[in-house]
């Protein structure tokens, strides 16, 4: 079937829906038109568990309601992304590098519905402007977030305005990991002067930019940083950069 055949469907609401759907062979980035209006009917729909677009199923349950996750580290929640639904849902950290950018806005719109998530982390992805937008536009609403992680995902400066905004609107976010990104001294500082204007004396701004490419003029706009604030609340971690100057 094609995006437009599946997109109808759905809007029949039909006591039949399934609980599984792989879109994998219907080339949804032939019409993203469509697949936006597809996106947005699955956020309320509660027949369907599993999508896959690309590589790997989505568990749309465990997004929709789960308070950390993760696809960095060990450290696994609930089984968000699986290769396989006869592999008895065992999780997988590897499968995180599979995601691409449709994969994350559906992901992102899922998110939409869950007002109690305080952790996200998520590793090595590729996710592309439009993914980005989607999900900084919905996790921007998330009350209770306190740690954001996207570990090289593909981020660089003209991102780093959001991010900024980003620690500005949500007053629990206090760690923000964007290590191993394509970040250079100009996007750094200016999240890292959204969060000394963020941070407090119980609860410092954390911000990870390692293995980036800032060169040796971050050392100076530090400098000016902390000399025009009168908070010094903050954590910045810069090690290993990739600046052929740093």
């Amino acid at each position: 079937l094609d995006v437009e055949c599946i997109v109808l469907f759905f809007k029949t609401k039909h006591s039949c829906l399934p609980t599984e759907l792989d879109i994998s062979k219907s080339n949804p980035e032939s019409n993203l038109e469509l697949f936006e209006e597809f996106s947005n009917l699955l956020v309320d729909n509660k027949a369907l568990k599993y999508l896959k677009i690309y590589d790997v199923y989505i568990n749309l349950v465990a997004f929709g309601r789960a308070t950390k996750i993760n696809f960095a580290n060990n450290r696994a929640g609930p089984v968000m992304l699986i290769s396989n639904l006869n592999n008895k849902l065992k999780f997988d950290k590897t499968l995180g590098n599979k995601l691409k950018s449709l994969d994350i806005v559906m992901i992102s719109k899922k998110l939409k519905k869950n007002v109690k998530i305080q952790e996200f982390r998520l590793a090595d992805a590729s996710l592309g402007i439009e993914a980005l937008k989607s999900f900084t536009d919905i996790i921007y609403e998330k009350r209770y977030l306190n740690f954001l992680q996207l570990e090289g995902c593909n981020i660089n400066d003209d991102a780093c305005e959001k991010f900024s905004s980003l620690l500005k609107k949500c007053k629990k976010l206090v760690t923000l990991d964007l290590s191993r990104n394509h970040i250079t001294t100009k996007g750094a500082l200016v999240l890292v002067e959204s969060a000394l204007a963020k941070g407090s004396h119980n609860y410092p701004s954390t911000v990870y930019l390692n293995g980036n490419e800032i060169d040796k003029e971050f050392a100076n706009g530090l400098v000016k940083l902390f000399k025009n604030s009168k908070k010094k609340y903050v954590k910045i971690f810069f090690r290993n950069q990739r600046s052929s100057d740093s």
